[in-house]
């Protein structure tokens, strides 16, 4: 199964289990998250945790499916942008346990839970510029964590994160040796002493302040000029360098007609 289910203390515990595919978020991985919190045991569950069972958290989104429309189509029911809004404004506590690395969505997949608690295994990663695409999800989130400037160097730079800078950071909330079992107890706290109604509403407005604009995160990927996304995901899959010279003059030529 490509997400096991568990529940523990009226805590729903997901696990992304495609360790061939390193937890991709493939349209049948996202597909297959969508329905494990549609399961019954889920809704009637007080919080979730997500995690994984692989050296990986997720490396992010599957590239074939990038190429086959999720560039173009902002209404793809299965893009993970619709499994981000859905955790993100889900009126319970989500928390992701990350054991592993966290690329580029699985990076945004951890900013979309309200919390995140990581062993030292962990690392985190945006690379979506160096593919001619945009990390459209955490250029809504990401900033209001780390600051803009911060935000920036993550993005532009692709770096690699460890698990202690991303505390450092405030990226994450804790380390832990079983982040997944840590992630359990610290929802069983939170569900044991909060009201539903009052959590709720507390999540909705912090959003609302948050200025949370998901038919923009939608839509920004359409932005990104097609050549250039065609060019680093083509670049990518065909294990080679992009080649993004012309781009950049293009922009240059581009600039000197609009001074001139």
């Amino acid at each position: 199964m490509p997400v096991d289910v568990q529940t523990d203390r009226s805590i729903a515990i997901l696990l992304l289990s495609e360790p061939d595919t390193y937890n991709a978020l493939s349209r049948s991985l996202v597909k297959a998250l969508h329905a494990a919190l549609d399961d019954e045991q889920v809704q009637k569950s007080r919080a979730i945790v997500i995690g994984s069972t692989d050296r990986y958290f997720s490396a992010g989104a599957n590239i074939n499916d990038l190429l086959d429309g999720w560039m173009l189509d902002a209404d793809d029911t299965a893009s993970p942008v619709k499994l981000f809004e859905r955790l993100s404004t889900d009126p319970r506590p989500t928390i992701a346990a990350i054991d592993g690395g966290a690329l580029g969505g699985g990076f945004e997949l951890m900013l979309s839970c309200d919390l995140a608690i990581a062993s030292s295994k962990a690392w985190f990663s945006l690379p979506e510029l160096g593919h001619g695409v945009i990390p459209n999800t955490a250029l809504m989130r990401l900033q209001r964590i780390v600051g803009v400037r911060r935000m920036m160097q993550c993005i532009m730079t692709g770096e690699r994160i460890d698990s202690q800078l991303a505390l450092d950071m405030g990226l994450v909330n804790a380390l832990a040796a079983d982040p997944v079992a840590q992630s359990v107890d610290m929802a069983a706290s939170i569900v044991d002493r909060v009201a539903p109604g009052a959590l709720a509403v507390a999540k909705a407005f912090a959003m609302k302040h948050a200025n949370d604009d998901w038919q923009a995160v939608h839509q920004s990927l359409q932005q990104v000029p097609a050549p250039e996304w065609q060019e680093g995901l083509s670049a990518f899959t065909q294990k080679r360098p992009a080649r993004y010279d012309a781009f950049w003059q293009e922009q240059a030529e581009n600039r000197l007609k609009k001074n001139a």
